[in-house]
C-alpha cells in the first residue's frame, strides 16, 4: 500500500470509529424512538452523538480539562456506559440469526442506487479534506481559535482573533480532533457530517414520499459543488446546516406524529444548531411560533415549554459564555442593545457595512429574480468558486413549488421553513454560503417538485395503456439518469480542486511545501515558530488569515483591539508605530506586502526596528527593546 493510501486509511478509519461510537451514543438515547428505517437512525443517532461530544468537550474546556489522558477515558466511558445500560443487550445472542438475515437480506434497488450516488461523490471527493488547512475562515478564527483551546488545555478568551467569542460547538469537535489526532481529521469531522446530511434527506423522503424523493433529493444536496467546498474544510457551516435540518426534521416527526420525544430531540437539535452559528435562531424563532400553534391546537401548553427547555440546555451555556466576555450574548449583533465590551463603535458600523453590501439590492424585483441569480450567476453572492454553477437547474423548481407544497398537510411545515430562511437570508447579509442551512430544504422541495410533476404526466398518459405502462416503466430509470447528471458539477469541481492541489502533502517537508504554495508567509510563520516556539508575539498587518500557524500570540484583523486602522496610520511614524506595537505586547511586526504595499523607508532604517525575515511577499521586523 502506497503512503498515501496508507495515510488516508489511517484517517478515515479515525473518523469511522468516531462515527461509530456516536451512532452507539446517539443510538442508546433514542433506542425508544418509533423510527421509520435505518438511515433515519443512523442519520439522527450519529449527529446526536456528535452534539452530546461536542457539548462534553465545551465542559471540559470550562474546567481546564483538554487533555488527552482526560477526553479520552471520558468519552471511553461514556462509550461503555452507553453499551452496558442498552436495553435487551443480554439477548444478542438470541438474535443473531435475525442480525445474519438482515445482512444477508436483498437491498432494495432504490437503496442501491441511493449508495451507489454516495459512493460515486465519495470516490471523487474523499481526497479533498486530506489536504492541510488554507481556505481563509478556516485559518482566521474557526481552527485558530480551536488551535489556541487545545494549545491551553480550556477555553481561555482568544483576544485578538476576529471574533473572541461566538457559539461555537462546532469548534468543539474541531478541538477533540486536535487533542486526540490532527488538523486532517478536524476537516474529516466536517466531511462526516457532509455526508450525514445527504442520509437524512434520504431518511426524510424516505418516510413522507418515497425513496426516488430521497435519491433526487440527495443527489441535489451532494452534487452542489458549495455543498463538497465547503463539506472538506474546516469550517462550520456544514454543522449548522446538519443540527437545523435535523431539528427541522425531528419538528415534523412530532408534527405528523404526536409522540412528545420527537419534540424534545427537535429542541437538542436545534439548540446544538443555535450553539453553532447565530442564524440557526431563525429556525429556533419560526419553531417556537410553530409550536405555539400547535399548543393552542391541542390545548396542550407544554408544547413550548418542552421545546424551549431542551434548546436552552444545549444553547444557553454558549451565550452565556459570550455575555460574560463581551457583554452581548449575541456578539457582535444587536450592539445597539447590548454593551459592548471588545469591539468599538467603528468596529460595528464597519461590520454591518461589510455584511450588507454584499449580493442584489433588497427590492421586490431582486426577489423575484433570485434564484435565476443564485443558480446562473453566483458569483454576486460572494460564492468563492467565482460563477461556476453551484446548484443543479433544478432548484429552480423549488422556488415556485414553496406555495403549492404549503398546501399539502405533510409539506406544509417543509415549505414554512424553506420561506422563512430563503427570506431571512435575503433580507440580510447575501453571502451564498450563509445559504446553506436553507440547501437541504430546497433540496427537498425541488425533489417533491420533480415526484410530482412525473406523476401528473403519467395521470395524463394513463389514458392510453400501453404508453403509461412504459411511463411508468420509465420514471425509475429517469429519476436515475437525472441524479447523476445532477452530480455532474460537484464530480467536476472534485477533479479540479485534486488536479489544482497537486499531489497530498502526507510528510511535514510536504506539508511545508504545500502551504508556501498557497499562503505565500508561510515561511516567516514557521521560522518564528521554529526558533521561539510559542514564546513569542506578533504583529501580522493584513495577513489575519494566517492566525492558525501562529503558535505564539497572532494579533492584527480588522477589527478588536488589534484592528488594523491604529496600525496603518502610524507607518510613516517608527517612534508612533514602535509605541502602539510595544503598547500591544508585539515583539514581532509583519508587513503582508502584496495587501499593504511598499514597506516605508523609515521602517527599514529605524533604530526601532531589526529586520529579521524578508521576501517578495512580506517583511518582518523585530522591535528593538529600548535599553
Amino acid at each position: 500500500m502506497s503512503p498515501i493510501m496508507q495515510f488516508a486509511l489511517f484517517h478515515y478509519l479515525f473518523i469511522v470509529a468516531l462515527c461509530l461510537m456516536c451512532f452507539i451514543i446517539g443510538g442508546r438515547i433514542t433506542v425508544h424512538f418509533n423510527y421509520h428505517s435505518f438511515w433515519e437512525r443512523f442519520s439522527l443517532s450519529t449527529s446526536l452523538g456528535m452534539g452530546l461530544l461536542a457539548m462534553m468537550i465545551y465542559f471540559l474546556g470550562l474546567l481546564k480539562g483538554l487533555y488527552g489522558r482526560i477526553l479520552v477515558p471520558v468519552v471511553l466511558a461514556m462509550l461503555i456506559a452507553a453499551i452496558a445500560t442498552w436495553p435487551g443487550l443480554l439477548k444478542v445472542k438470541i438474535d443473531v440469526n435475525r442480525f445474519k438475515a438482515i445482512l444477508l437480506r436483498k437491498i432494495k434497488a432504490t437503496t442501491a442506487i441511493w449508495m451507489a450516488i454516495i459512493a460515486i461523490v465519495v470516490l471523487i471527493t474523499y481526497m479533498l479534506p486530506l489536504y492541510p488547512p488554507t481556505i481563509w475562515d478556516s485559518t482566521a478564527y474557526h481552527m485558530a481559535a480551536a488551535k489556541i483551546y487545545t494549545q491551553s488545555h480550556g477555553l481561555v478568551f482568544t483576544h485578538y482573533l476576529r471574533y473572541p467569542v461566538a457559539p461555537q460547538l462546532n469548534q468543539m469537535l474541531f478541538v477533540g480532533a486536535f487533542v486526540v489526532y490532527d488538523e486532517i481529521s478536524a476537516h474529516l469531522i466536517v466531511y462526516a457530517m457532509f455526508i450525514l446530511v445527504a442520509c437524512g434527506l434520504y431518511a426524510f423522503s424516505r418516510r413522507y414520499f418515497s425513496p426516488w424523493v430521497g435519491i433526487l433529493s440527495s443527489a441535489l444536496w451532494l452534487g452542489s459543488p458549495l455543498s463538497v467546498l465547503y463539506g472538506t474544510v474546516g469550517y462550520i457551516d456544514i454543522g449548522l446546516t446538519l443540527f437545523s435540518f435535523l431539528g427541522i426534521y425531528s419538528f415534523i416527526n412530532y408534527y405528523q406524529t404526536d409522540e412528545s420525544n420527537w419534540l424534545w430531540l427537535s429542541g437538542i437539535f436545534l439548540g446544538f444548531a443555535a450553539a453553532t452559528k447565530y442564524p440557526a435562531l431563525l429556525y429556533v424563532l419560526v419553531c417556537g411560533l410553530l409550536s405555539l400553534w400547535m399548543a393552542f391546537k391541542k390545548r396542550d401548553f407544554l408544547i413550548p415549554v418542552k421545546l424551549g427547555i431542551a434548546i436552552l440546555a444545549i444553547a444557553a451555556p454558549f451565550y452565556i459564555r459570550d455575555y460574560y466576555y463581551s457583554g452581548n450574548p449575541f456578539f457582535p449583533f444587536f450592539s445597539n442593545i447590548f454593551y459592548q465590551r471588545i469591539w468599538n463603535e467603528a468596529d460595528v458600523v464597519s461590520f454591518v457595512s461589510e455584511q450588507s453590501h454584499y449580493g442584489m439590492p433588497k427590492t421586490l424585483l431582486s426577489l423575484v429574480t433570485l434564484p435565476w441569480y443564485i443558480i446562473i450567476k453566483p458569483g454576486i453572492f460572494v460564492s468563492g468558486l467565482g460563477d461556476k454553477l453551484l446548484f443543479s437547474p433544478v432548484y429552480f423548481l423549488a422556488f415556485p413549488s414553496i406555495l403549492p407544497t404549503f398546501l399539502i398537510r405533510k409539506t406544509r411545515l417543509l415549505s414554512i421553513f424553506t420561506a422563512s430562511f430563503t427570506l431571512f437570508w435575503f433580507g440580510t447579509s447575501q453571502v451564498i454560503r450563509y445559504l446553506l442551512p436553507a440547501i437541504p430544504l430546497l433540496a427537498a422541495t425541488s425533489s417533491i417538485a420533480v415526484y410530482y410533476l412525473l406523476h401528473l404526466v403519467e395521470g395524463f398518459l394513463s389514458r392510453w395503456d400501453r404508453v403509461y405502462t412504459i411511463a411508468r416503466v420509465l420514471r425509475p430509470i429517469v429519476i436515475t439518469v437525472l441524479a447523476l447528471v445532477i452530480l455532474l458539477p460537484s464530480l467536476k469541481y472534485g477533479q479540479e480542486s485534486r488536479k489544482n492541489s497537486g499531489d497530498l502533502p502526507i510528510t511535514p517537508t510536504e506539508r511545508i511545501a504545500y502551504l508556501q504554495r498557497f499562503l505565500p508567509s508561510y515561511p516567516a510563520y514557521q521560522a518564528l515558530n521554529g526558533k521561539l516556539g510559542d514564546n513569542y508575539s506578533l504583529y501580522a498587518l493584513k495577513d489575519e488569515n494566517m492566525a492558525y500557524f501562529a503558535n505564539g500570540t497572532f494579533m492584527g484583523d480588522w477589527f478588536g483591539p488589534a484592528r488594523f486602522s491604529q496600525v496603518m496610520n502610524k507607518l510613516d511614524d517608527d517612534t508612533l508605530l514602535y509605541k502602539e506595537l510595544r503598547q500591544l505586547g508585539a515583539d514581532y511586526f509583519l508587513i503582508n506586502i502584496n495587501r499593504v504595499g511598499p514597506v516605508p523607508e523609515v521602517l527599514l532604517t529605524s533604530p526601532n526596528f531589526q529586520m529579521v525575515d524578508q521576501a517578495n511577499t512580506y517583511i518582518v521586523l523585530k522591535l528593538v527593546i529600548s535599553p
